[in-house]
């Protein structure tokens, strides 16, 4: 079924008004290069009608070969199209005829048809028609990983793989088919109750069906119930048992060790001493105020090697020439409540802005790292403050950035069952401009299956920021790779998934904001790309906050591909900044428009535009109606550091994922506390006289003296659910202390509200005796619609000899919301709130 080819009964002649708010359109490639092929071409067309499709297709890659070989493409597709869109067949009669042009023929398959590309070549090994060396040189030649060219059940004949992390866990079912459905559910064991796991997604690599459960208990046993459809029907009902790892590891009492007793200077070196543990019993060691601190002697201040079964507790490191904590092939390394810093080298030469240890230097510095588990996994790093290398990296104006990084990982540890398996959770890993990270968390070989944390790791409630390129990054493999509860800031990028080799991976539940390199500036914040010069995974991003000038969700090229494959849901992602003419202040900017991609009731807004702005496939997009209001974009923008709820239709609730909370009444993102940070104050009408306003240190409150009458800019749509909330006070004598909430410089009687005095002026509805107080405005009543002034009032035009004081201060604008109202643009009625980005209670 996968290989079938068939002839697509619609066209896929795109226009970019289909996909885009800003622009006028094109023709797009939404697919894998051979269906668009196959979509245009039929069996009357030219050569040169074929050459001109094959001209249009990317990436450019696949275009560059094939039009290389034209001959040979222009052949292979008209066979294609002959056997109906059957790649397999098509393959197999050219193998029988014993062609000498197979390979090319294979390479231009495995170019068209990315996606399922390692399937093809299975499938090719398996006629027996074809040499293999053939099959893998063709392989090589498309760009396919050789380490994933065979299928892990051919190696271990596993059926499944389950790897309990200490909150989460992952389930992977092998020899699978792309059109099998499935659901999930879980329970604790002992439990009666199920709850529902979000689905297992389609791997196309391991021929998988592969996903995750989050949110769990740790050394917890866990039931896990997996049925599998077709056509409406089941295939199988599975059942699994599963224990999540305990929240720290079984200590031997005789192998635990005062850093003070094992040191006395220079490097700690496990290895060298032979400190390691077992399964059933770790080696720890504890430190007791001692520091180690190392000069450019030794490459780094603590070296592990090759132990295992090792824990780090309350260690502080100084120095180091290259890391501050090293392993080399280790596996089950506990790292705990850690300081690391002042590691790295420093630049003495630079070229083209470049940092060189020296001038014989033939490399940048690049890749020193806090810690480097180089070639280790299973391992855990949680509650460090990893921060302050000695070195900076430089950014984007003098080419790609290098420099230190935080924590640097490659997973390839010869033995397969301990490869990956990362935790990194409640950290602090920061630089600053100074000391500027190249990547914060960085991985080696992003463009191989191994790259990143490869596979079954969980990256969470970590405060991550000061890179010049990615404050993460996941490149490479990212099998059940988690990404939640973090907060992301100063970096050019937030989290890097660019390419998912082999997915799924998750990205949800984070704050995202304050982006920016050491310049300030910023390219996406959550960056995808390269699904068909690398494919093919998934990247789920699911109830994140996203707050930047720039774009929200977007690509960049690997290997000249920039198309990607997401599902996005429930997002909020407002950006500051727009640019007409280019792809700038975007909530997402999906240039390849790969018809896989789905995104799905997130709220996406431009501040500068009050509108959403975004690029992407729009029948494959559903926009929250928030999306349209800028107020909610505005009070999210202002209290990105807090937890924000969003109301969302049940059937939008994503299985496993969402955090439902109760109704929004009671929320503080409802509101929009009114600052003076940036406030401009001008004449208002012509009733200012003495002209006297200023502002507290705290900006925070507003003071006037005399007759004063003073407007502010503010950028606010008043609905029938606002209210507005002020206190206020008064010094000596007035005729009128109040506000006004304008839309021009001129005085209105019905925008007027009118608090105290001796004037009946304006509304008089919330007018006491009282000099200071707090009034709360159910505005919504009195006005609707934009104002563009808030207007301050100290009216006292009879000179008594007195000066008289007026105060404004700790206004807040609310949106009076409840389920029925924020669900009223919706067709479900039964609206519920779930927590968006990370929730700072938990």
């Amino acid at each position: 079924m996968l290989f079938f080819r068939c002839f697509l009964l619609i066209t896929l002649l795109l226009t970019l008004s289909s996909c885009a708010i800003f622009a006028p359109q094109e023709a797009k490639q939404t697919q894998q290069p051979g269906d668009f092929i196959l979509a245009q071409i039929g069996p009357e067309q030219s050569n040169e009608e074929i050459r001109e499709v094959l001209q249009a297709i990317s990436p450019s890659a696949t275009q560059s070969y094939l039009l290389k070989n034209e001959q040979t493409s222009i052949a292979f597709v008209r066979a294609l199209i002959e056997q109906r869109g059957d790649v397999l067949l098509t393959i197999e009669k050219k193998s029988q005829a014993d062609d000498a042009e197979i390979e090319p023929w294979i390479t231009s398959a495995l170019l068209l048809f990315p996606i399922d590309a390692y399937k093809l070549t299975n499938e090719f090994i398996l006629t027996d028609s074809i040499p293999l060396e053939t099959i893998e040189t063709a392989a090589l030649t498309s760009g396919l990983d050789p380490s994933s060219l065979f299928p892990p059940t051919s190696a271990t004949n596993e059926s499944h793989r389950l790897t309990p992390l200490i909150h989460s866990l992952s389930i992977t079912l092998f020899d699978q088919q792309e059109n099998i459905s499935n659901t999930v559910d879980y329970r604790e064991a002992g439990s009666n109750e199920w709850s529902e796991a979000y689905p297992l997604q389609w791997d196309p690599v391991n021929y998988s069906l592969s996903g995750s459960i989050v949110r769990l208990k740790e050394n917890t046993t866990y039931e896990i119930k997996v049925e599998l459809t077709q056509n409406n029907e089941t295939v199988s009902i599975s059942t699994y048992s599963v224990t999540t790892r305990p929240n720290t590891p079984i200590v031997d009492e005789s192998l635990i060790y005062k850093l003070s007793d094992i040191y006395s200077g220079g490097q700690l070196d496990l290895e060298a001493l032979g400190i390691s543990g077992t399964e059933s019993g770790w080696a720890k060691i504890i430190g007791d105020g001692e520091t180690i601190r190392v000069s450019n002697d030794y490459d780094y201040a603590v070296n592990l090697g090759e132990t295992s079964y090792v824990m780090l507790e309350g260690i502080k490191t100084e120095g180091g020439r290259l890391h501050g904590i090293y392993a080399y092939k280790a596996h089950h390394i506990w790292i705990k409540d850690c300081e690391v810093s002042q590691w790295g080298r420093v630049a003495s030469d630079f070229r083209d802005g470049v940092g060189y240890e020296n001038a014989e230097s033939t490399r940048p510095i690049n890749y020193d790292a806090g810690i480097y588990l180089n070639r280790s996994g299973v391992t855990v790093v949680e509650g460090c403050e990893i921060h302050s290398p000695n070195g900076t990296a430089n950014h984007w104006g003098y080419g790609h950035p290098y420099g230190p990084t935080a924590i640097l990982t490659n997973t390839q540890h010869p033995i397969s069952e301990f490869q990956g398996q990362y935790i990194i959770r409640n950290n602090r890993l920061y630089g600053s401009d100074e000391h500027r990270f190249n990547d914060a968390i960085e991985s080696r070989s992003n463009g191989r299956v191994f790259g990143g944390f490869a596979r079954d790791s969980a990256i969470y409630n970590n405060y991550i920021a000061y890179a010049n390129d990615d404050l993460i990054e996941l490149d490479g493999g990212q099998q059940n790779v988690l990404v939640y509860d973090n907060t992301f800031e100063q970096g050019f990028t937030a989290i890097s998934a660019i390419p998912n080799m082999i997915g799924p991976s998750y990205i949800f539940h984070n704050n995202i904001d304050n982006l920016g390199d050491v310049r300030g500036s910023t390219y996406t914040a959550i960056k995808l790309g390269g699904l068909f010069s690398a494919p093919a995974g998934v990247v789920n991003i699911f109830e994140n906050k996203i707050f930047g000038k720039n774009n929200g969700i977007g690509a960049a090229r690997f290997k000249n591909d920039r198309t990607f494959w997401t599902n996005a849901i429930n997002n909020v992602i407002v950006s500051s900044f727009h640019n007409p003419n280019g792809y700038v202040g975007l909530g997402v900017v999906d240039r390849g428009l790969y018809e896989g991609s789905r995104y799905v009731n997130n709220v996406i807004n431009n501040l500068e535009t009050d509108t959403p702005q975004y690029l992407l496939l729009e029948e494959y997009n559903q926009l929250h109606p928030l999306s349209t209001d800028p107020n909610f974009s505005r009070r999210a923008k202002q209290t990105s550091s807090e937890p924000l709820y969003l109301s969302v239709n049940e059937g939008n609730l994503i299985p496993g994922f969402s955090r439902i909370t109760d109704s929004a009444m009671t929320h503080p993102t409802n509101a929009l506390t009114f600052d003076f940070i940036n406030a401009e104050f001008s004449s208002f009408s012509n009733q200012n006289k003495t002209d006297v306003a200023y502002v507290s240190d705290d900006n925070t409150t507003v003071f006037l003296e005399g007759n004063t009458w003073v407007s502010t800019p503010i950028n606010y749509t008043i609905t029938k659910n606002t209210s507005v909330s002020i206190d206020y006070s008064v010094t000596n004598t007035a005729e009128l202390v109040g506000m006004a909430f304008e839309t021009d410089n001129r005085v209105s009687r019905q925008r007027t509200f009118n608090f105290f005095g001796s004037e009946k002026g304006g509304v008089l509805d919330f007018k006491t005796n009282s000099s200071e107080g707090n009034v709360t405005i159910p505005i919504g009543e009195y006005l609707n619609g934009e104002i563009s002034s808030l207007v301050f009032i100290l009216d006292k035009d009879r000179d008594d000899g007195v000066l008289s004081k007026a105060r404004f201060g700790n206004i807040v604008f609310t949106e009076q919301a409840s389920s029925e109202a924020s669900m009223e643009n919706n067709t479900d009625e039964a609206g519920v709130f779930i927590v968006i980005g990370r929730n700072a209670s938990e």
